[in-house]
């Protein structure tokens, strides 16, 4: 009896086991039907009215980038799906012919018979028979969102199982924690690295600790500049235009070459927001490529040096002259 009864629980649980395997193929492939109805190929319509109707059912369709749609004929004589634009009913008065854009083209195909075609990439695209080129139709093609965690991740898209993220040094000479917000790096969103720096021994915090800081992505360099902690913390921050791992290294660290760390993430694309949107908010920001060059350029820690003697060594400097003078040695 035992037997049996696991026989039959097992049976459940694999029949759901591919009831959701199922699913969730379905939810990522999906196919759609579309009907070319009965007498498109003879509108019968009032040319002079010049009225409204689908010639494909629907006429207008959205799906994801991976869907298939199929064309099925169900009028009485052949048809095609071709890409382009159609002439409109006017084509009925004046015999004018669609334009085709290469994009895809069925063929004629003829009564009871269909066409299939995949959809790989997002977009409009309009298509028409050419042979009625009054029948007209169109698909929208929407991007799939990409499943965004709501939690750090690293170039992987692991989570950060410690966040800030925690490193040392390749010296071991200083101790460099990086947060960033938002937690989640989006395309076209800026991002604000938050960096810590302090003593691994003492935890006493760096002021005014000199470094270099670089993102990197796809191995080209995307930005470099220069930093300065302030009680140990500094920040610096970043548009992202294209998706995918990426890594943050903080470089020259107290001036020394030798001295560096580097942290990762993983930048996803963002479903709010165009290409185009993306483009233009990401190209008003300076990257390595096109941070001017100054030959003029000072060293951090000399710059600083320099004010501390202009704040300071001229005053006393001034002072000194003043004792001098009244003392009558100058």
């Amino acid at each position: 009896m035992i037997f049996y009864v696991s026989i039959i629980i097992g049976s459940v649980i694999l029949i759901d086991i591919d009831y959701d395997f199922f699913s969730e193929a379905h939810a990522v492939d999906k196919s759609f039907t579309i009907t070319i109805p009965r007498g498109a190929a003879n509108p019968e319509v009032d040319i002079t009215k010049l009225g409204p109707r689908q010639w494909y059912v629907p006429n207008q369709i959205t799906v994801t980038e991976n869907d298939t749609i199929t064309w099925v004929n169900d009028d009485t004589e052949g048809h095609t799906v071709t890409s382009g634009s159609g002439a409109g009913l006017e084509s009925l008065l004046t015999n004018r012919k669609g334009t085709e854009n290469g994009l895809f083209d069925s063929g004629l195909f003829g009564p009871g018979e269909n066409w299939t075609l995949r959809f790989e990439k997002s977009g409009r695209y309009s298509y028409f028979c050419t042979v009625h080129p009054w029948m007209e139709g169109l698909v929208i093609v929407q991007a799939q969102i990409e499943n965004i965690p709501d939690y750090p991740v690293d170039a992987e898209g692991k989570k950060q199982a410690v966040f800030p993220v925690h490193t040392l040094t390749n010296d071991d000479k200083y101790d460099i924690d990086m947060a960033w917000t938002p937690r989640v790096l989006l395309t076209g969103e800026e991002v604000s690295f938050i960096l810590d720096f302090s003593d691994p021994l003492t935890n006493k915090r760096h002021h005014l600790l000199p470094y270099e800081f670089t993102i990197l992505q796809n191995e080209k360099e995307l930005v470099r500049t220069s930093g300065l902690s302030e009680v140990g913390s500094d920040t610096q921050h970043y548009i992202f235009s294209e998706p995918g791992p990426i890594n943050m290294r903080v470089e020259n660290v107290g001036n020394d070459n030798y001295s560096f760390t580097e942290f990762s993430s993983t930048v996803y694309e963002n479903p709010k927001l165009t290409a185009a949107d993306v483009e233009r908010i990401s190209s008003h920001q300076p990257t390595s490529a096109n941070l001017p060059t100054n030959p003029f350029k000072v060293n951090t820690l000399t710059l600083i040096t320099i004010i501390y003697v202009v704040i300071i060594g001229i005053p006393a400097a001034t002072a000194t002259v003043y004792i001098l003078y009244r003392k009558g040695k100058i």
